[in-house]
């Protein structure tokens, strides 16, 4: 089976006697050319997302899914595409999790992340690390997504509001932006090592900016969440905790995976770059 995620194109198209009555599905060079009457029941606009499962040989369209356009007016100009259904899945929750985002003081991000299309596609299609968690193609996605996700989770046992809901996923879906730094100043599509906490200030300033004059304390949890440290000095709270121990659990599940990979079922832990993983399970 052969997953497929890309940009719908054309509709009936061809040239001179010839006409394909479907649709063009393209993605990084990639196309694919569904028939028409396996396309009509999910008929979308020129510029949609499309995920598509269909097997090689037969030629047999399993599933066609309409993905959530998360760019402003369209979608991006090229979307990530790979064989693996993981990045449709964290895609799909990607957009579930932009679309709690309403406050008026939080929307600003999200209309910043939304309407660039260089940071949007760097964040779907650039790997978390290199040699880390997460070094896959779109693992930036990936693990932002589950840190978002885990650190709502967190969040449950206490008392909080919807608001702080929202603060929450604006921070952990963000917190690895700085880490497009390289790739929003040169357009080389690559993952460079640097300070990412601080290139994630810098590249949303003017939003924080605009947040500091508006709620003082919700600046302070975005800061201190993206930022480790301030003058040698740490911030606890239980927003900014949440996403940092998020981040954590999502680096530690994703290295854990990969360090019994090529480890005998029997094997309860494993040692890889001098660090030592316990199975989360046998």
């Amino acid at each position: 089976m052969v997953r497929f995620i890309g940009v719908v194109k054309e509709f009936n198209y061809g040239f001179q006697y010839f006409l394909y009555r479907g649709v063009k599905v393209e993605a990084n060079g990639m196309s694919l050319s569904i028939p028409s009457p396996l396309w009509e029941s999910y008929y979308q606009q020129i510029n949609q997302c499309a995920y598509i499962e269909y097997e090689v040989n037969a030629n047999r369209f399993e599933t066609i899914e309409i993905l959530t356009s998360v760019a402003t007016g369209e979608t991006i100009e090229e979307l990530p595409h790979g064989l693996q259904g993981e990045f449709a899945q964290s895609y799909r929750r990607f957009c579930q999790l932009l679309s709690l985002v309403t406050h008026p003081d939080l929307v600003p991000f999200v209309d910043r992340l939304k309407g660039d299309q260089r940071l949007l596609r760097g964040l779907l299609t650039l790997p978390a690390s290199i040699d880390n968690h997460h070094n896959e193609r779109s693992g930036l996605l990936v693990h932002s997504v589950e840190v978002a996700c885990s650190a709502l989770g967190a969040l449950g046992p206490f008392q909080h509001s919807t608001e702080n809901e929202q603060l929450v996923v604006v921070a952990a879906l963000l917190h690895d932006v700085g880490k497009l730094n390289h790739y929003l100043n040169t357009g080389e599509l690559r993952y460079i090592p640097m300070r990412h906490e601080v290139m994630t200030v810098a590249i949303f300033n003017k939003e924080l900016s605009q947040l500091y004059c508006r709620n003082r304390l919700w600046y302070e949890v975005l800061f201190s969440a993206w930022e480790s440290s301030h003058n040698g000095t740490q911030t606890e709270s239980l927003l900014v905790n949440s996403v940092r121990a998020a981040d954590q659990l999502s680096a530690c599940n994703d290295m854990t995976q990969r360090a019994f990979l090529s480890e005998p079922n029997h094997h309860y832990f494993a040692i890889t770059q001098k660090r030592r993983y316990l199975r989360a399970d046998r």
